[in-house]
């Protein structure tokens, strides 16, 4: 079910806002309308679409809270399995729920699908006006969005990764705006922004708008403000140097790294016996502080890993699986200076330093024993996809992520070792087949090898 939010503040082109909702071809819906302290007009409209008593509109009436706050309140009673804002003067296409569902659907790790969109006259009438803002796939500095102006209506955004934000906020100063890039920013921390090329949503140019209450300068003081917040909320090495989008970053200088400074988890999954007795031994021989070492179990090893890297804030963090041997506390001493030197953010056996490198197929990333990841990065990318049934393509699946928002990925110094029996297996077809749905559009058709 996708939940219909409108905040409603004007009157005048409500109507046709609930009619185009109305006549959705697809039937998967539910429509939630809060008046938000709005004109009289707008009252008597919600009030008569109250009346009508319609099991799949709900309407509430509220003091006005800002258009941050209200969607915070459609959203805090809505049920939805995904989240459709509109504004009360635009329009849904009326294939708009049934075309943003099937994507949805279809790229199950996708935290936002998005659209296009048009413009069309006080009539309704389509104009012929050129884009306000890009329509392409989001672009990254050093795990930092540079183009925060890249999105717009309309958008579908999955329940379960918005519950896992801080949820709709905006600026007093500028009526709680902002709260749509904010939400963009926050989403694609924990899934992806999907595209779909298809005109889904018509953005109605009058002089009513709330936008013109909003200066340029207005616009790019908020870009701004939301790029430092988003930098501090992962907690990124980096500042802004620039004050338009798209935002360039600096790399800030760091404390040094010792190995008293990583967190080393290992993950415990179900069915892997006491494989994970025999990996803290290693640890513990090879000198590493037991204190440093937390054991966590799960549904799978990626499951594990998540779960373990909540419990310390250490800058960074090893993930194991149970039978991996530590050589020796030089060798993890070794992978910290070739991450301190090279500015690497991830030292894993991926067999390649870039992401597109992978046309051979999945056998170089089939010795994964280990993983080190500062803790930006994990944080950055929403941690592992616990839905491969095979751990080593979450690993993978993490790699790309990472790469994907520029972060610098490396072989590096091994610093583990594992029965080589249990790592030169093929990923199954499955883990495979989902690796390739999931990321061919970004790495291009021919990155991975049929039957490999």
């Amino acid at each position: 079910m996708v939940s219909i939010e409108v905040p409603v503040f004007k009157g005048g082109w409500l109507i046709p806002c609930i009619e185009s909702v109305l006549l959705q071809s697809s039937d998967q819906w539910s429509l939630s309308l809060l008046w938000d302290g709005g004109d009289e007009l707008s009252r008597q409209i919600l009030e008569r679409v109250a009346s009508l008593q319609d099991p799949r509109i709900s309407v509430h009436f509220e003091r006005n809270r800002g258009i941050a706050g209200a969607r915070r309140v459609l959203s805090s009673r809505s049920q939805g399995h995904h989240i459709l804002p509109l504004d009360d003067d635009d329009l849904l296409d009326p294939r708009a729920v049934e075309r943003l569902l099937a994507e949805a659907l279809a790229k199950p790790w996708s935290g936002i699908i998005r659209a296009q969109r048009r413009f069309v006259d006080e009539q309704g009438h389509q104009l012929d006006t050129a884009q306000w803002f890009p329509f392409e796939p989001r672009h990254y500095s050093r795990g930092m969005t540079t183009d925060l102006h890249n999105h717009c209506q309309p958008y579908l955004i999955r329940r379960s990764a918005y519950d896992l934000t801080t949820g709709w906020e905006g600026f007093e100063d500028f009526q709680y705006a902002g709260e749509d890039c904010d939400m963009f920013l926050k989403i694609e921390e924990v899934g992806s922004i999907e595209l779909v090329d298809e005109t889904l949503y018509y953005y109605r140019i009058n002089p009513q708008r709330t936008s013109l209450e909003l200066t340029k300068e207005a616009a790019f003081e908020m870009w701004r403000r939301l790029a430092d917040l988003s930098i501090a909320r992962i907690g990124l090495p980096i500042k802004r140097t620039n004050q338009s989008v798209p935002f360039e970053y600096e790399r800030l200088k760091q404390e040094p790294l010792n190995n008293k400074l990583v967190a080393f988890v290992i993950a415990q999954a179900e069915g892997d016996g006491q494989l994970w007795k025999h990996t803290v031994q290693s640890l513990v021989d090879a000198g590493i502080d037991p204190d440093s070492v937390d054991v966590t179990r799960g549904r799978s090893p990626s499951a594990s890993w998540n779960h373990g890297a909540l419990h310390s804030t250490k800058p960074l963090v090893c993930f194991l699986t149970g039978g991996t041997s530590i050589e020796s506390i030089e060798t993890v001493d070794k992978v910290i200076s070739a991450m301190e030197e090279s500015q690497i953010d991830i030292v894993a056996p991926i067999g390649a330093d870039a992401p597109g490198q992978a046309a051979s197929g999945f056998a170089p990333w089939g010795a994964a024993a280990c993983m080190v990841v500062r803790r930006e990065v994990f944080r950055a990318v929403g941690g592992f996809d616990d839905t491969y049934s095979d751990p080593r393509a979450s690993e993978i699946d993490f790699c790309f992520k990472a790469a994907q928002r520029d972060f610098k990925i490396a072989d590096g110094p091994s610093i583990a070792v594992r029965d080589p029996s249990n790592i030169r297996s093929a990923i199954n077809r499955e883990s495979q087949q989902q690796l390739r749905e999931r990321w061919r559009d970004w790495l291009g058709p021919h990155s991975f090898a049929e039957g490999a």
